[in-house]
């Protein structure tokens, strides 16, 4: 089940980055977190690379604050094509579908459109949202 306070941290997140993701043809990414009754989102990552990212997952704690809980993570689809691949930027991938169920996460995704959607893998759901993201610097 959705949570709207984790869905507020995360439309944040991703309309922080978004944009210059879109600029940069690069995937940015990071996670969402817990603390105390409170959510927040770790700074948004990039490695450069069009098609993914290091959202934090290898890291203590996911990357997240000391004394806070991961609860999900965000990540951009950036691009049309990338290394010569078509690329489904309206879509999690597969990859991405495997590491929200490894991590036992929800996964948000902000793409290059503006749609803003989640991924929960406990149900195997997506869902898109009707209010977009910010996907120009404009």
């Amino acid at each position: 089940m959705r949570d709207i306070a984790i869905e507020k941290a995360a439309r944040k997140a991703l309309n922080s980055c978004l944009a210059k993701s879109i600029e940069e043809r690069a995937e940015y990414g990071g996670m969402i977190y817990q603390k105390e009754k409170t959510f927040g989102a770790t700074e948004p990552r990039t490695q450069g690379f069009g098609n993914t990212v290091n959202v934090g997952q290898w890291e203590l704690n996911r990357g997240c604050p000391e004394g806070s809980m991961p609860v999900a993570y965000y990540h951009t689809h950036p691009n049309f094509r990338a290394g010569g691949m078509e690329m489904k930027y309206n879509e999690f991938s597969e990859e991405d579908k495997t590491l929200a169920k490894d991590l036992n996460l929800d996964a948000y995704l902000g793409t290059l459109d503006g749609s803003f959607f989640l991924y929960e893998p406990k149900h195997d759901r997506v869902t898109k949202f009707v209010k977009r993201l910010r996907n120009t610097s404009k």
